[in-house]
């Protein structure tokens, strides 16, 4: 790991992945969060939002990645897109329910799809959470708060 200001970058197979956070905290005090989604403006509003001190956040831009990532990392929270390229957001979420190592992981949906069997499809496989885009930056601040018993 290379230490740069208050980011840290740390190399994953041949792409970069951001680890933002302040080098002060302890790394078992901070939260390790996976913003997964394949809009690179969505996923600067949602590091924008979430920047925190006490968390570590890590970004996927596909699937494929953020699977990578959950199992190396096992972070504490999973926001995930559901319309990526595969495997799309429902079959991560379907993975990580599956794997006894992640049981403690938590999942927030953050999509477009707003009709009702999309929320409880959703539901059904075993998100905490489930956002509809647009979001309001601190609805999804409080879903985070609700996640983690803040």
């Amino acid at each position: 790991m290379v230490e740069c200001g208050s980011a840290q970058s740390l190399l994953l197979t041949h792409r970069p992945v951001q680890l933002w956070g302040r080098p002060r905290l302890s790394e078992r005090k901070r939260r390790v969060v996976l913003i997964a989604d394949d809009e690179p403006n969505n996923r600067l509003l949602v590091h924008a939002t979430i920047k925190l001190e006490h968390f570590v956040l890590l970004e996927a831009s596909n699937g494929e990645e953020a699977w990578s990532i959950i199992q190396r990392y096992h972070p504490s929270l999973v926001l995930l897109d559901v319309q990526m390229p595969p495997p799309d957001g429902l079959e991560i979420l379907r993975r990580i329910r599956s794997d006894p190592d992640l049981a403690k992981t938590r999942v927030i949906l953050l999509t477009a799809h707003s009709r009702q069997r999309d929320i409880d499809a959703g539901l059904a496989a075993g998100a905490d959470i489930y956002l509809t885009k647009p979001f309001s930056p601190l609805e999804l601040l409080a879903s985070i708060e609700m996640v983690f018993g803040l």
